[in-house]
């Protein structure tokens, strides 16, 4: 279902569970601290790199991973 990564995530945040979401974007783009990613998948998801930490607010840290081939 195209809406699971999304209400994934809001659930995570919800009811603060250790859970993942985990979202891919190809082709791949390199965003800094300040920047935007839209991820469109079947509805669009913003997310913002808020400082160099990545963090968005201050309880919440995303996780910013670069998965190579192989």
């Amino acid at each position: 279902m195209a809406w699971t990564p999304l209400l994934l995530v809001l659930l995570c945040h919800c009811t603060w569970t250790s859970s993942q979401a985990v979202v891919t974007r190809e082709p791949s783009l390199t965003v800094s601290p300040g920047g935007t990613v839209t991820l469109t998948c079947g509805g669009t998801v913003t997310l913002t790199c808020g400082s160099s930490t990545g963090a968005v607010t201050d309880s919440h840290y995303p996780y910013w991973f670069q998965q190579k081939p192989g």
